[in-house]
């Protein structure tokens, strides 16, 4: 699917609701049209009939049905034409499960509780764990995520060792948390498996014994455990962010990359020749600057403090920046370029020298470009202690896991004959994983 065509599904997403825009002029109208397009269904004789039914409820259930009715809003649709559903049931056959919560990013708040637009039906997705069906898995267990199509069924095939590895965070995700609570299930009932007690010698409790004490379950169950605790330490070390990339993030925090109006820019506009000169008769210029940046961080969201930005300017020291403040012999102002005074402010906020901040934001750019596409390197989710349970959520189901093969289309009769594993192996014969 091409970027313009998710971005078209994206659009629904914002579009979908459980009820009428709140307020609207017309709501009134679109309750008639909506009563009046639904009545038009339904025929002389239906309506006779269903008003005769209803006649014969009791009073109870004519009070209960009819409170149920007057709630409903519109369930099948949440207000996206029949088009537009169409659509996402199209797109949905070729949507991954991270594709498919990107489009269910959608929280409703109602008086009733907090709803989720699944408009990507995420919660179709059947979860099933492959950590036997072959020698190879007890050091590579695999996960399905399963949809069905009609008759088929598309599978795509995670590598649970190899997700976390790439990003621990997927250690929450639903699919990866099944697979460890399955582990440590197996690992929990093993003394079951090998106890002699009498009731465990009768019949009916031979197959439950079979199945658990199979030692390569077991065994792989311990294993799994072991590697995907070593794929967490292993994949959170290989994620470390250079020192180049460090401070390219930290400047960003603190707003000094933006390219819009912030408080370091303002502070620079007032440096300029005309600031100079207009300040020659007015109040001087650092104090006159400041009652400008107090005005303007009272509307905006500055990361860095007024008066942080004043000490900088009154700095007389090698990395202040009082050598930018006033003009020359020649009337013009001291103010060097954009670039200049933004890496100086940042070298004497930071504690680095302006030439260090210069070569570590020029190699920031190159490492950003080589990691693109591969991971990310920085999240701001997990830089702050705190977010909401839905944010995480929704984090987890979007981020991507790594697939050990291409989806693929199974046959449901195959599936239930065969099993997942067995029918992917029939279905990429001479493909290699």
């Amino acid at each position: 699917m091409t970027s313009e065509e998710m971005e078209d599904l994206l659009r629904f997403r914002a579009k979908a609701n459980l009820a009428k825009e709140p307020n609207s002029e017309f709501g009134r109208l679109e309750d008639y049209l909506f009563h009046l397009n639904a009545l038009s269904t339904f025929s002389q004789e239906e309506r006779e009939e269903l008003i005769g039914q209803f006649e014969s409820l009791s009073a109870e259930s004519q009070q209960e049905i009819t409170t149920r009715a007057t709630n409903v809003s519109h369930p099948f649709w949440f207000y996206l034409s029949k088009e537009e559903v169409e659509t996402l049931e199209a797109a949905r056959t070729s949507l991954s499960l991270n594709e498919r919560a990107l489009l269910s990013d959608r929280l409703m708040s109602t008086r009733a509780g907090i709803a989720w637009i699944d408009l990507g039906k995420v919660f179709d997705a059947e979860v099933e764990i492959d950590d036997s069906s072959a020698p190879e898995r007890l050091n590579r267990p695999h996960v399905y995520l399963s949809f069905r199509l009609g008759q088929q069924t598309r599978v795509e095939t995670i590598d649970i060792l190899e997700s976390v590895r790439n990003n621990p965070a997927s250690i929450g995700h639903p699919a990866v948390t099944f697979a460890i609570c399955h582990w440590q299930h197996m690992i929990s009932v093993k003394r079951v498996a090998t106890r002699n007690d009498s009731e465990l010698r009768e019949a009916q409790y031979k197959d439950f014994k079979d199945f658990l004490s199979g030692e390569f379950d077991v065994r792989a169950a311990e294993s799994h455990l072991t590697n995907i605790s070593k794929a967490l330490t292993d994949g959170a070390k290989r994620r470390a962010i250079p020192k180049e990339m460090a401070l390219a993030h930290q400047m960003e925090s603190l707003g000094l990359l933006e390219k819009g109006d912030t408080l370091l820019s303002r502070a620079w506009k007032s440096l300029s020749a005309k600031a100079v000169k207009k300040s020659r008769k007015s109040p001087p210029i650092l104090s006159r600057i400041e009652e400008e940046l107090v005005l303007f961080a009272e509307h905006s969201d500055a990361r860095v403090s007024v008066g942080t930005m004043i000490r900088f300017l009154k700095d007389k020291g090698k990395n202040g920046g009082r050598r930018f403040v006033g003009y020359n012999e020649k009337g013009g102002s001291l103010r060097p370029k954009w670039i200049v005074f933004r890496n100086a402010f940042a070298a004497w906020h930071l504690g680095l020298a302006q030439g260090t901040v210069r070569d570590y934001l020029k190699k920031a750019k190159n490492q950003a470009r080589g990691r693109r596409g591969r991971e990310i390197a920085y999240d701001r989710l997990w830089s702050s202690p705190k977010t909401s349970i839905p944010y995480v959520w929704h984090y987890l189901l979007a981020s991507p896991l790594i697939a050990a093969r291409d989806p693929v289309l199974l046959s449901a009769t195959d599936i239930a004959s065969r099993g997942i594993a067995k029918s992917i192996e029939q279905a990429t014969a001479g493909v290699r994983e």
